[in-house]
């Protein structure tokens, strides 16, 4: 890189930390949403996994309902658990993507520099060689108009 564009470097470097600072962040977000729909597929197997009541006292009726009861209030829980956390997967999602989006940004406004600086000097190094092999066919025309007899 050029030393020309060494505060648009500093600026890559600062957006090339944030977002891999977002896209941590969202990898966590992800990681917790998989772990809260987890927990509630297994207090939605222990519901569809309770036996029925067939026979027994009125106490184990009662207590078969207060677990059931117990587990159902759990499950909901975990679902609005669920519903917040694609609410924040989703702000870290469109953080990430606005992060990386200006990452890019100005990675590609280095690279058009870079690209720029180049065909400039493609270009002086064209002028160089057109001056040189014009400098050569002029001592040759010299040259041959000097051996020319007269």
């Amino acid at each position: 890189m050029s030393p020309v564009d060494e505060g648009l470097q500093a600026v890559a470097r600062v957006r090339e930390m944030r977002e891999q600072d977002s896209r941590h962040g969202l990898r966590l977000a992800l990681q917790e949403q998989r772990r809260r729909e987890e927990a509630a597929r297994r207090y939605l197997d222990r519901i569809e996994q309770a036996p029925s009541f067939v026979i027994g006292s009125a106490a184990d009726f009662q207590s078969g309902r207060a677990a059931l009861a117990s587990l159902s209030t759990a499950l909901t829980a975990a679902q609005q658990q669920i519903a917040s956390g694609r609410v924040v997967a989703e702000s870290a999602r469109e953080h990430w993507q606005s992060d990386k989006t200006r990452l890019n940004a100005v990675e590609m406004l280095l690279e058009r520099r870079a690209a720029e600086r180049a065909a400039a000097a493609d270009r002086v190094e064209a002028k160089e060689l057109d001056d040189v092999g014009a400098r050569l066919w002029l001592r040759r025309r010299t040259k041959k108009n000097s051996e020319v007899p007269q």
